[in-house]
């Protein structure tokens, strides 16, 4: 494809969401998918999580923007702001 053509198809996308089991790469295609997009000047928007860990447990998620904050999503042993009960 060419530029004109990604842009094309990239201004037909209004949303991306990528789901799958754990460890099989969805973070890094959606990070090397809008390194491309950027390169190309294509302008992005929006963020991904990551998980957290402590060693080998993983303790929660954080949420990333393209832009590049950070912010906590969700942490073990944090209390539901929706049901009030401990994660």
């Amino acid at each position: 494809m060419n530029p004109m053509q990604v842009k094309k198809v990239v201004e037909r996308v209004s949303g991306m969401c990528c789901s799958c089991v754990t460890g099989i790469g969805k973070t890094t295609v959606i990070k090397k998918t809008c390194e491309v997009l950027k390169s190309r000047r294509i302008p992005v928007q929006g963020f991904y999580t990551e998980e957290c860990r402590e060693g080998s447990q993983r303790i929660g998620f954080d949420v990333i923007t393209l832009t590049g904050d950070r912010q906590p999503l969700a942490r073990l042993g944090s209390v539901s702001s929706l049901t009030g009960e401990e994660l």
